[in-house]
């Protein structure tokens, strides 16, 4: 069955290197789980990974009865970057789809999608996020049939006249009278205001703004409320605690700037950043420059690029003592000048300079282990010289800045990732260039190690003491998995060595091959020991004989052979 829906995710988990178990709010089937096998890699039916707060057009394929799908496709039309800009507004953002994931069944079909997307539309308007977030958790309660009573006593059920302040309990989800009031001894008091806020949004109506202390109160009663249902706390509550510290720093910050000057330029603005670069930033004012205003009140305009070019010189001047902290605020500065400003008449020295720190960086960080170079180096740097590789469009700098990054997905192990890097090198290479045979070489050994990885398992312990009894399990893997030999590794090592002899890598190559070869009269020997258990002797003594006569294990194969030969 294959099912197409609109839908945003509530819940991911890496499954594997490059596999995500999501779960989605969808238009049609309500909240769903599955698989999304190649999720993360690099080329996949996947507009890239799943994230939250991203909406997607799905397809999932499912048998009749089977609760977990399989995801094989996802189209990304709406990225609401407002909110990955405004913590705020993200926070609660995320706490609607936490409470979404929490109270919603699987496949229970309710119009939360639509309602979800109506509140994310106006959270990315600048609507107070707080307001928002109470209107949206009103309405799921409404839905799931949890929706605080506010028009009679849930203790006796006579209809209140509500005039003021009202007891109210989340354990039972209602308000109270006074007879009731000893059924709760946790009761607090809910305001008119407050009640009247439910009142509306259940009935469908925009309710009225209420004050700031009144929506965090409204937000108190509601989360307990859901709490007792769930029988456990919600995580984002920790994290919307700390909004009102974020609220204050704001309203701090815009009483500082202020409204935008109608009276000064963006031409005074880049003026004034130049005098206070030349004299010296002072500490008081390094969080709110000249030139921060300039790119507040006219985003638009050509002087943002050159005031970014100009901060990030500063920031090369006055780390020549060796800070990594100001050398990484240079190439923020590059980087965003390049990623949002890429007709800057100085945007190929940007590049270049932001190349060349980047890659100083990844030098400083460099480790070989077992051979295999690696970049000590977070995500965010990696994303980050990919960023590089891309604007330098197929140049020199952009093999270089790709050949960092594939280096590091090896060592790291994350082989499919390097592997579409390394054809991605080659695919434009021209066979002169100094990084084709790097890359032919790192594409051989990325398959090479890959294939280790998955053998390793059933011929590790044969490897370590080729005299070990293998059981039944062992030997039954060694069989089953005799296809999946690294035949493709082998085959790349010996076209680097047709192509390329006289290379360094060459050399390499041959090495590896004798370790490939070993490694195949190994699993000769595994399954002639196999055959022979079973008393398969003529297929014993084939794979027998298959095992070399260079290989370690040359004698006691021919030994076995002579045994069986005399025994038929």
């Amino acid at each position: 069955m294959i099912l197409k829906m609109n839908g945003t995710a509530l819940r991911i988990v890496d499954w594997s290197e490059s596999s995500q178990i999501v779960t989605v709010i969808s238009d049609k089937y309500g909240k769903i789980s599955g698989v999304a096998k190649g999720s993360k890699r690099l080329k996949s039916s996947f507009d890239g990974a799943f994230d939250y707060l991203n909406n997607y057009q799905l397809l999932m394929v499912r048998r009749p009865g089977q609760r977990l799908g399989t995801w094989t496709e996802s189209y990304l039309f709406d990225r609401p970057l407002y909110l990955r800009n405004n913590l705020p507004a993200q926070y609660f953002a995320l706490s609607c789809l936490e409470r979404c994931r929490e109270l919603l069944e699987e496949e229970e079909r309710l119009p939360i999608y639509d309602a979800l997307m109506r509140i994310l539309h106006r959270f990315s308007l600048g609507e107070d996020p707080q307001h928002l977030h109470n209107v949206f958790t009103i309405k799921i309660l409404s839905q799931v049939g949890y929706l605080p009573v506010t028009t009679y006593c849930v203790g006796n059920g006579r209809k209140r006249n509500l005039r003021g302040p009202t007891p109210f309990s989340s354990l039972l989800g209602g308000i109270l009278c006074p007879v009731c009031i000893h059924l709760d001894p946790n009761v607090a008091m809910m305001g008119i205001n407050e009640m009247n806020f439910i009142q509306s949004v259940d009935a469908g109506t925009e309710p009225e703004k209420l004050t700031s202390d009144e929506s965090k109160a409204l937000n108190v009663h509601l989360t307990k409320v859901i709490q007792h249902i769930l029988g456990k706390g919600l995580r984002m509550n920790r994290f919307l605690s700390r909004i009102a510290m974020l609220l204050v720093v704001s309203c701090l910050f815009l009483a500082c700037t202020g409204p935008r000057p109608t009276s000064v330029s963006d031409q005074v603005y880049y003026e004034k950043g130049l005098v206070e670069l030349k004299e010296g930033i002072p500490w008081y004012t390094w969080w709110k420059t000249p030139f921060d205003d300039l790119n507040d009140y006219y985003p638009e305009s050509s002087l943002v690029a050159d005031s970014l070019y100009q901060l990030s010189l500063y920031e090369e001047e006055d780390n020549k003592n060796g800070n990594e902290a100001d050398k990484a605020q240079m190439r923020d500065y590059l980087l965003t000048l390049i990623v949002d400003h890429p007709t800057f008449e100085l945007y190929n020295e940007a590049l270049n300079k932001l190349f060349e720190s980047h890659k100083a960086y990844f030098l400083e960080n460099k480790n070989e282990v077992n051979g295999r170079v690696l970049y000590d180096v977070s995500s965010s740097d990696l994303d980050m010289m990919m960023v590089i590789a891309k604007a330098a469009d197929y140049t020199i700098m952009s093999d270089e800045a790709l050949m960092m990054v594939a280096d590091t997905k090896l060592g790291t192990q994350e082989f499919d990732e390097a592997e579409s890097i390394y054809r991605e090198i080659l695919n434009h290479l021209d066979k002169d260039s100094p990084y084709y045979v790097e890359a032919q070489y790192k594409l051989a050994l990325s398959l090479w190690d890959r294939a280790v990885v998955r053998i390793r398992g059933f011929m590790s312990r044969y490897l370590r003491n080729p005299s070990v009894e293998l059981d039944y399990d062992d030997r039954t893997i060694a069989v089953r998995f005799s296809d999946r030999f690294p035949i493709e590794s082998e085959l790349e090592f010996k076209e680097l060595i047709r192509r390329f002899k006289d290379s360094d890598r060459s050399k390499d190559a041959e090495s590896i091959l004798k370790e490939i070869d070993q490694l195949k009269h190994h699993r000769y020997f595994i399954l002639g020991e196999f055959y022979e258990f079973y008393g398969e002797i003529e297929s014993a003594i084939y794979y027998y004989r298959k095992v070399g006569a260079n290989s370690d294990l040359a004698r006691l194969s021919r030994e076995r052979e002579s045994q069986l030969l005399d025994s038929r």
